[in-house]
């Protein structure tokens, strides 16, 4: 009996704490999200809780300051996200499943450059693209992750999952490589590829540090946008916060539709790795 209430009084002093830190991670969420709706003299007295009448004139003028920058990111996003998946998948599926001479020699190399911390290749990424005049262009932000060696190792790693006898089959039915890999080696991808895919969103709205480093402020993506717009302490802290909800609120709405296919696809590359 005293073991059974000592094990229960465990269990309880766990869920608590765990509801603790429940709460603790959810609050900044809650505070934004009143203290955008705040006049200047009420997030000065009382930015710890929600305060009444809500203003909801911050909201306008943040998309006026930000509305410029949602539009380019998500374009650069889509952009980006395509082109990534197009050469990833199609290197991949050709290293997987293709036998042709130096594959295992590009699959080593691919498997070497994930292991490279991405700040040292930095500075040189900057200077080629300054070489090549791409810098302040669309293309210094839609080009980069197309090559992409962790997403192209991922792939690696669900292609070769396949079994290689559907292909064989397909192979034996007239079907040429191109058409193994659009008509097989994709459908039986899609939920790796809707979880890169969102990845690769979600990382591209996130990133300040590569737009601030190859584009000019006119050109930035939102989350670089944000950091120089609202960095100013003049600027309205209700407002300020108002602009980072609104940046928020595609990413998401993204996870709130993707988010069944994202966990499918991270337990299905668990599997295969």
């Amino acid at each position: 009996m005293f073991e059974r209430k000592s094990k229960k009084a465990a269990q309880i002093t766990l869920n608590s704490f765990i509801i603790f830190l429940f709460a603790i991670g959810l609050y900044p969420l809650f505070m934004a999200v009143w203290c955008a709706f705040k006049t200047p003299d009420q997030y000065r007295l009382y930015k710890w809780f929600p305060t009444f009448p809500l203003r909801g004139e911050n909201v306008s003028l943040a998309f006026d300051k930000i509305e410029g920058y949602m539009t380019r990111t998500a374009f650069v996003a889509v952009a980006a996200t395509v082109l990534m998946l197009f050469v990833t998948t199609m290197a991949a599926f050709s290293i997987s499943k293709l036998k042709f001479k130096g594959s295992k020699i590009l699959f080593a190399l691919i498997l070497a450059l994930n292991m490279v911390p991405g700040v040292l290749t930095l500075v040189p990424t900057v200077m080629l693209y300054h070489t090549l005049g791409l810098n302040d262009t669309l293309w210094a932000l839609i080009l980069p992750p197309a090559f992409s060696t962790g997403t192209t190792f991922l792939l690696i790693c669900s292609f070769r999952g396949l079994p290689d006898s559907t292909f064989e089959a397909a192979q034996i039915d007239g079907a040429n490589d191109f058409q193994k890999y659009l008509l097989i080696g994709l459908p039986l991808a899609v939920p790796i590829i809707a979880t890169i895919a969102i990845m690769q969103v979600s990382g591209t709205w996130g990133d300040f540090a590569w737009p601030m480093l190859i584009m000019t402020r006119a050109n930035y993506t939102i989350a670089a946008g944000l950091k120089t717009e609202f960095y100013d302490t003049t600027v309205s802290m209700p407002v300020s916060f108002a602009a980072y909800l609104m940046a928020s609120l595609p990413l998401i709405v993204l996870f709130f539709f993707t988010g069944k296919v994202y966990n499918e696809g991270v337990v299905a590359s668990g599997l295969k790795l």
